[in-house]
C-alpha cells in the first residue's frame, strides 16, 4: 500500500468523522492492564528452558493471587515486567481492529468482560495475566488518537477497495474509445473469400 495515498485517505476519513461516532466507538473499547512475566531477554531472545519454567511458575502464583483478590495494581507493581504497563496507570486501550498487540494478547483482552481476570496468556514475550476495565468518558480526550486509529483500521480496507474501484473507473473512462460506425465495418458481400 502506498503510504502517501493511505495518509491522504486517513486524513480525509478522520476529518469527516463525527465526535459522537468516536465517543460511541470508544464505549466498545476496553482498557486492559496486565502482568507480564517475560520469557525473553531485553533483545527478545528466548530465555533458557530453566528460566522459562521459573517464569511459568511465577505466572501461576500471580494468577492465584489475582483470583484471591490481591489488588491488580499491586501485582503489576510487584511482578510486572512490562515497563510500558508500569507507566500506563489507566492500562492499554484495546479495540477490535488495534494492530499494536500480538494476537493471543488481543484475543484474550477482547474476550474479557470489564472487571474480569484472564487465565495465563502465552505470547512470544512471555506469560500475561490480563484484567479488563471499561473505558470512561473522562479518559476519552486522552485516548482520542487511539480511538481514531482503531476506527481507521476498521474502515481502511473498505475505503481502499472503494477508492481502487473509483480510480479504475476513472482510468477506464479516461481512455479514448474508438467507436466504429456501420461505414467502418467491412460487410460480408464486400469480402473476397
Amino acid at each position: 500500500m502506498n503510504t502517501k495515498y493511505e495518509e491522504k485517505a486517513k486524513e480525509k476519513y478522520l476529518k469527516d468523522l463525527k465526535e459522537e461516532d468516536k465517543k460511541q466507538y470508544y464505549k466498545g473499547m476496553k482498557s486492559i492492564k496486565h502482568v507480564l512475566i517475560k520469557t525473553v531477554d531485553d533483545e527478545n531472545n528466548p530465555l533458557p528452558a530453566k528460566e522459562i519454567k521459573k517464569a511459568n511458575k511465577k505466572a501461576k502464583e500471580v494468577l492465584k493471587q489475582a483470583k484471591e483478590g490481591v489488588k491488580f495494581e499491586k501485582l503489576i507493581k510487584d511482578f510486572g515486567e512490562d515497563e510500558g504497563m508500569l507507566a500506563s496507570p489507566d492500562g492499554y486501550l484495546l479495540g477490535e481492529y488495534d494492530e499494536n498487540y500480538v494476537k493471543p494478547f488481543k484475543e484474550a483482552g477482547l474476550k474479557l468482560k470489564p472487571g474480569k481476570i484472564s487465565g495465563i496468556v502465552e505470547t512470544i514475550f512471555g506469560y500475561h495475566i490480563l484484567k479488563a476495565y471499561s473505558t470512561t468518558a473522562k479518559n476519552f480526550t486522552d485516548d482520542v488518537d487511539t480511538v481514531e486509529g482503531d476506527m481507521w483500521n476498521a474502515q481502511k480496507e473498505g475505503i481502499f477497495k472503494k477508492a481502487t474501484v473509483q480510480w479504475k473507473d476513472e482510468k477506464i473512462n479516461a481512455v479514448p474509445v474508438n467507436v466504429e460506425t456501420d461505414d467502418d465495418h467491412v460487410h460480408d458481400e464486400d469480402c473476397d473469400h
